[in-house]
């Protein structure tokens, strides 16, 4: 209706408590490679344990960094815009 203010809405990812441990134990460096917002991947990062992130990236972006790295990559994506 008109003159109705609209109503934010704030959805989020909860993360499981087990993920940080796991992310532990693997004994290697951890890059977190995201397009959403920076304050949101930074909360994320910090709640796993991850020093390196970079947020609001494309998914050719994405590729490029990755492209960059060297030695054994393993990558996890949702498949929206990986």
């Amino acid at each position: 209706d008109a003159g109705q203010e609209p109503i934010p809405i704030h959805l989020e990812d909860v993360i499981r408590p087990e993920v940080s441990s796991l992310l532990g134990a693997l004994g290697t460096d951890i890059y977190l490679f995201s397009g959403d917002h920076e304050k949101y991947v930074e909360k994320v990062a910090k709640q796993l344990g991850i020093q390196r992130y970079a947020a609001q990236l494309s998914p050719q972006e994405k590729k490029s960094r990755i492209e960059e790295m060297e030695g054994v990559i393993a990558f996890v994506g949702d498949g929206l815009n990986d």
